[in-house]
């Protein structure tokens, strides 16, 4: 059987290494003040120019029983009016209660106002209900908003947050902070679904081991459970907390970090935990195994840790503890698994560090204070009139002001700014510098649910500018047809400045469902990082449908699409594009098409055509629509090389997940076996790798495999035999290494990897 093979091409390692080493992307923002989480905008609800007017109309007897039978969460019917940020409306039902737990004893109440419980389903404004805290312990009746409002800056998943003036029956009750409440909408806003388990977790919620039976962590403490489960409440299962909290109390320290990054987002926690150090949160979980929630999210399947009930802060103690000192490496409680193993461990230290930094930076900042002042000059008038100010503690409206700059005394240790002040100053002093590898930010890996590219994307933070960032993929194709089951690539990511992300999307090879990968970042200054430790397999969901199959761009232009589904299509739903982007498409003649078939679509009449195809290479794009109605939808994506006279670019067999260069080729005919050279070149797996690694050899023939460093130093060389996996030994120093491979001669290509230590 005739074999055509290209010319011979030489070329040298350092040449190669120059190519393999790419371009610099724009560096990321050195500012890991990014977001974990997207925070919805404000909306009318808790937009904070103003202090909108909320009034309650509701029989005084049932307002009576209510303040005071302080243990009930009975709902009563209630008449409710907003006014402010621009709007005035009023709901005719809503249910009106107390809330919180110690505030219910309080002389100044909390109150929940729903809107769905009489009316299920209902939201007005886009929420279920509005959460007025009466912060009878703070008399600024502003550190939860202000703390809330720091989280939001730093990136995390946030509250919103406001005040308003609450009336009921018409008389003044006071001044509330409005905090969105912490349920199903909310993680939904911030992490694109509420399909997952969401846990509201208060003492004690320690997080330490208690059995590997689920439903042992369902125990009631407080009169309900320390780990409520607020949504799939059907289903109640406690599957995926038991593990987590089995992991992460049972992993060896020498595996903590692996074992974890694919059940909790690490980073997200570490500067969560930065943030509440900064605000001197004690009722928190390092301190008080008290007050957060976890969301296990089914988009990475792993769980995020949220901030909970933010008013004990900014110099509020009942402890006799001066939180402004307190060593920052010293917080929590070590006997709290969460708190105490990831502390200990050095990297994750590390990037605690980093920041604990960031947020520090932030504390004190003048665009900071200056806010806190505004909220207090726009809150004064409605602190002023405030009735309930002074049931608790006899605070006045001087102590009021006073509360932002000055200290109030008994468990007011500290004003907010002072507070502030201190702290920004003793963690300067307390901090270790920091230094590492780039850290990695809500990493992300979504497939679609056809044959549209795998997304991925990552927020990269680190030390030093990210020069690039890549997604390592491998598939296995075996199953299907591959040559040696092996497929292996990096999709090289893009920075977005606007997103502060770094994106990308590829195809993976068609006949393939087990596809794995992991992100690689890469400083200016050479540190690299992976995440997770080891490949994530991801799930891949095809649609049958049509692929390209062959093509030829000289005399005749043909592109051949091949039928690789099940059912016949309507070849007339597809069209042709010859760029990545997939515009100006080529819509194809509306004909059935059966299982297996093919059709080959002629392009050499450029006057009747959009575009011809180039010899030199180019982008061709598969396109697909339901009907006429819908957008294209890309399905297949080819970018095919220089073709030299007489040849194609064909798939090895028809559907085949490789491709090479034919000759003659076979238009609108089955592509024959073992007459197209593959194109693509043996690979070595996995990469990252350790000191054993395995080379595969996809050709009929023997190859020559090269090993050189990153500065072109010569390390080894090793014969594949053809068509084989070669067990391999890499006993030099780590770092980056480049592989070229060559038979009889001829230059086939060339790949990069790293070398772990």
């Amino acid at each position: 059987m005739f074999r055509f093979r290209p010319s011979a091409l030489r070329v040298s390692v350092l040449t190669l290494i120059g190519l393999l080493a790419g371009t610099a992307q724009p560096a990321s923002g050195q500012n890991p003040a990014l977001p974990f989480a997207h925070n919805p905008e404000a909306g009318i609800v808790y937009a904070d120019s103003t202090v909108p007017r909320i009034d309650i109309w509701i029989p005084a007897d049932t307002l009576q029983v209510i303040l005071s039978d302080v243990t009930s969460d009975r709902e009563w019917r209630a008449r409710f009016r907003w006014q402010g940020n621009g709007l005035r409306d009023s709901v005719g039902l809503v249910g009106f209660r107390l809330k919180g737990n110690t505030s219910r004893y309080s002389g100044k109440k909390s109150f929940k106002i729903s809107f769905n419980t009489f009316v299920p389903g209902t939201r007005w404004q886009g929420v279920k209900d509005l959460n007025l805290n009466g912060e009878h312990n703070d008399p600024t009746v502003a550190r939860a908003r202000i703390s809330w409002n720091f989280a939001r800056r730093m990136g995390l998943a946030a509250a919103r947050v406001n005040h308003v003036a609450l009336y009921i029956n018409g008389t003044y009750f006071g001044v509330y902070a409005n905090i969105e409440h912490l349920n199903d909408d909310y993680v939904k806003h911030r992490y694109g679904t509420d399909d997952g388990n969401l846990y509201k977790c208060l003492y004690p919620a320690p997080l330490q081991f208690r059995s590997t039976n689920p439903n042992d962590y369902k125990f009631i403490a407080q009169g309900r459970r320390a780990y409520e489960l607020k949504t799939n409440t059907e289903q109640d299962d406690y599957t995926d907390l038991a593990t987590f909290i089995q992991l992460l109390n049972q992993a060896p320290d020498a595996d903590l970090l692996c074992t974890l990054d694919t059940l909790l987002d690490i980073n997200e926690y570490l500067l969560t935990l930065a943030v509440e150090i900064s605000l001197g949160h004690w009722d928190n979980y390092a301190v008080n195994n008290n007050n957060y929630y976890l969301y296990r999210s089914p988009h990475d399947g792993r769980f995020h840790f949220l901030l909970y009930d933010l008013d004990n802060t900014m110099g509020i103690d009942w402890f006799g503890i001066n939180w402004t000192l307190k060593n920052v490496y010293q917080w929590g409680i070590t006997g709290f698994p969460l708190y105490g193993r990831l502390m200990a461990n050095d990297e994750l230290r590390q990037r605690f560090t980093y920041y604990l930094k960031a947020a520090n930076d932030l504390l004190y900042a003048p665009e900071f204070r200056t806010q806190i002042l505004q909220i207090r000059d726009q809150m004064g008038p409605y602190a002023l009139n405030d009735p309930y100010r002074p049931s608790d503690y006899g605070y006045t409206f001087q102590q009021f002001n006073l509360g932002y700059t000055a200290t109030i005394g008994a468990h007011v240790k500290e004003g907010i700014l002072p507070y502030l002040f201190k702290r920004n100053l003793n963690t300067a002093q307390q901090l270790t510098t920091p230094s590492g590898a780039p850290l990695f930010r809500s990493p992300r890996v979504r497939t679609a649910s056809s044959s549209m590219p795998v997304e991925v994307s990552t927020g990269v933070d680190g030390m030093q500018p990210v020069a690039r960032v890549g997604w390592i993929w491998n598939a296995d194709t075996s199953s299907a047809g591959g040559a040696l089951g092996i497929a292996s690539d990096t999709a090289w990511l893009t920075f977005q400045p606007q997103e502060q992300r770094w994106t990308g999307s590829f195809l993976p090879p068609v006949h393939t469902d087990q596809l794995s990968g992991q992100f690689w970042a890469q400083t200016n200054g050479n540190r690299t990082a992976f995440w997770p430790c080891s490949p994530q397999k991801v799930p891949l969901h095809r649609s049958e449908g049509f692929i390209f199959n062959e093509v030829g761009a000289r005399h005749p232009d043909f592109l051949e699409v091949y039928h690789r589904g099940s059912e016949p299509l309507n070849l007339g739903n597809y069209a042709v594009s010859n760029d990545s982007a997939g515009t100006n498409p080529y819509a194809l003649p509306s004909q059935t098409v059966n299982p297996g078939e093919r059709r080959c679509l002629d392009l050499s009449d450029t006057l009747n055509r959009p575009f011809g195809l180039s010899s030199l290479g180019e982008w061709v794009v598969l396109l697909y629509r339901p009907d006429t109605l819908a957008p294209y939808l890309p399905v297949d994506v080819l970018r095919y090389p220089a073709l030299p006279e007489g040849t194609t670019y064909a798939r090895l067999t028809d559907g085949h997940a490789l491709w090479g260069l034919a000759r003659p080729g076979t238009p609108c005919a089955p592509n024959e076996p073992n007459a197209v050279l593959p194109d693509t070149v043996p690979v070595v797996y996995p990469n990252p790798h350790g000191r054993e690694l395995t080379a595969a050899n996809p050709h009929p023939f023997p190859v020559r495999a090269t090993l050189h460093t990153a500065s072109g130093e010569w390390l080894a060389e090793w014969t594949l035999p053809a068509a084989s996996h070669v067990p391999l030994i890499d006993d030099f120093p780590p770092g980056f290494r480049v592989w070229t491979y060559t038979a009889d001669g001829l230059f086939l290509g060339a790949e990069r990897t790293v070398r772990l230590p």
